[in-house]
C-alpha cells in the first residue's frame, strides 16, 4: 500500500468513526498504525480530530500526502498522483502551491524528470500550448496512448489519436 492509499484510508475511516458503533477502537488502532507508518516515512501527519466535536467540516487531509521532506521531484509526482490525470505545468505549480503553500518553479524539475523517463510529456496538436505532462505507468505501449482512467474528458473525440505525440517514452 503506497502512502496514498494510506491517506485516503485514514480519511475514509475518519469518516467511519463519526459514526457510533462498536469498531471504534478497531478503527483507532488502524489510524494510529497508518499514521505511524506515514510518519516513518517522512510524512507529515495531522492530529485526529476531537471525536467529541461533532458536525464539524470534514479536515482536508491532502497537504499529507506532499512529503515535506523530499525534494521538487517528488512533490511532483505527488502532485500527479493527487490529480489522477494529465497536468499542464501550470497544474503542477498549481496543485504544488495549493497543497504546500510553496511557489515553487518546477518547469527544469519536470523537464529533467521527462530526460529520466520519469514523467511522459503528452504534445496535442504539435503545440505547446495543448501540452500536458503524464506519468509513464499511465501510458499504454501496446496502444500507443494513455489508459482509459487517465484520459482527458473528451480526449477521443476533440483530439485525432495521430496528433497526439508522447515524447520520454523509455524503450
Amino acid at each position: 500500500m503506497d502512502n496514498y492509499q494510506k491517506q485516503l484510508m485514514i480519511e475514509a475511516l475518519l469518516e467511519k468513526r463519526k459514526k457510533p458503533s462498536k469498531e471504534v477502537s478497531e478503527i483507532d488502532t488502524i489510524i494510529n498504525n497508518l499514521r505511524n507508518e506515514l510518519k516513518s516515512d517522512g510524512i507529515k501527519v495531522s492530529e485526529p480530530p476531537n471525536p467529541e466535536i461533532v458536525n464539524t467540516p470534514p479536515v482536508n487531509n491532502i497537504l499529507n500526502l506532499f512529503p515535506t521532506t523530499g525534494g521538487i521531484q517528488s512533490q511532483v509526482l505527488a502532485a500527479m498522483d493527487y490529480q489522477n490525470k494529465p497536468l499542464k505545468m501550470s497544474q503542477i505549480t498549481e496543485t504544488i502551491k495549493e497543497q504546500t503553500g510553496r511557489d515553487l518553479d518546477v518547469r527544469e524539475t519536470v523537464r529533467g524528470m521527462n530526460k529520466k523517463f520519469l514523467l511522459i510529456l503528452m504534445k496535442i496538436n504539435n503545440s505547446n500550448k495543448y501540452s500536458y505532462w503524464v506519468k509513464p505507468e499511465w501510458y499504454d505501449k501496446e496502444s500507443r496512448s494513455l489508459r482509459e482512467q487517465y484520459k482527458l474528458q473528451d480526449m477521443d473525440i476533440l483530439y485525432d489519436p495521430s496528433n497526439i505525440e508522447y515524447i520520454g517514452i523509455k524503450k
